[in-house]
């Protein structure tokens, strides 16, 4: 009887240990959800810039930190389609793990679901191929209004198994063209066609002597001459 009292009470202490924490985890849990929406707030204020001190704040080990970032650092997935640069999805997808042929047929369904017709690009996928794969009212035939979109084309799931990140790399929400201020290397690389060390020169230039974006000692390019300068192409 003994033992068994002593099993009770450790299982009940337990018990008390686990809750405890549990609800000191929801307490921090709160706070942080707190601290992120104050910097969310003071970030939204017009009258903030990039450099600006309450954009950081610490106090008893919590705090926020907000960073901000160009969508124009990605690459455009209505303008990539709608312009017909196949050359630099296929090159996208392909740096990704895609086969050749692959990448093809996937740019095919993508050009399909954009376009406002139900003739069905050779290697693509209209309203009949996605009604046999039991989806109705597929393709959209209208640029894609979210990333959320890109997940119902054919042969996207493919994507997600080989690069489950390739929302860093996507955004509907620029004018198109890349930004080369604010892109990563990798991207540029990619867009350029070049080796990524060569194109991080670019990435250093404006960064500027502390090496990090969106300080006031930034040194931005404003002009395509200054970036092929800084790439060495005549």
């Amino acid at each position: 009887i003994i033992l068994i009292l002593i099993m009770a009470s450790i299982s009940s202490l337990k018990l008390v240990v686990a809750e405890t924490e549990q609800t000191a985890n929801r307490a921090q849990g709160a706070r942080a959800r707190i601290m992120a929406n104050m910097g969310i707030a003071i970030a939204a204020n017009p009258a903030i810039y990039m450099d600006d001190p309450l954009l950081k704040h610490e106090l008893d080990d919590e705090g926020y930190e907000v960073k901000f970032s160009s969508e124009a650092a990605k690459f455009n997935i209505n303008y990539l389609i709608l312009s017909k640069d196949d050359e630099l999805l296929r090159n996208i997808f392909m740096e990704w793990g895609m086969a050749y042929d692959q990448a093809n047929n996937l740019i095919a369904c993508l050009q399909d679901w954009v376009d406002d017709n139900d003739e069905t690009t050779p290697g693509g996928a209209e309203i009949y191929d996605y009604e046999g794969m039991g989806y109705k009212n597929f393709p959209f035939n209208r640029p894609f209004y979210s990333l959320s979109e890109l997940t119902y084309v054919k042969g996207w799931k493919q994507v997600e198994e080989l690069f489950p990140e390739w929302r860093s790399w996507f955004t509907i929400w620029s004018r198109g063209k890349l930004d080369l201020n604010e892109a990563e290397p990798k991207l540029l690389a990619m867009a350029c066609n070049m080796e990524e060390e060569y194109v991080r020169r670019i990435r250093d230039e404006v960064a500027g002597y502390d090496g990090i974006l969106g300080t006031s000692d930034d040194a931005k390019k404003n002009n395509l001459d200054d970036v092929l300068v800084s790439l060495g192409i005549p």
